[in-house]
């Protein structure tokens, strides 16, 4: 499942997301992204639609904070679709009980004891 929260930062920047029955763009549109104010808005649909909306909008501010002018709408959406899936078909990736620990020979993951089964 994808998250939406009311605030995302994004390569520094911390968008307001809002969900609404109304985006500036017009009505054949999922959801927007404003730049200068610093807004994600997400039209109310369904939650899964919502979802793949607001990850297509991250992409867009992601490619923005890389310095591209131009957004290629194809890619940003076989992109955004692409990791849509990966999150919702990978939910135990993402799981907030995963504990990384770094170091400098490296990289151990592993869940908290309480959580180990033997």
């Amino acid at each position: 499942m994808v998250i939406i929260p009311s605030k995302v930062k994004i390569g520094g920047l911390s968008y307001t997301v809002n969900i609404t029955d109304w985006l500036k763009i017009g009505e054949d549109f999922g959801a927007e992204i404003r730049f200068k104010d610093l807004e994600i808005n997400v039209r109310k649909m369904a939650c899964e639609r919502m979802q793949r909306s607001f990850l297509h909008e991250i992409f867009h501010a992601v490619f923005d904070n890389l310095g591209y002018e131009e957004h290629d709408e194809k890619k940003i959406d076989e992109i955004s679709g692409a990791f849509y899936a990966l999150i919702v078909d990978n939910p135990e990736m993402f799981n907030s009980d995963l504990i990384v620990t770094k170091n400098p020979e490296n990289t151990v993951v592993s869940r908290p004891q309480s959580n180990i089964t033997q």
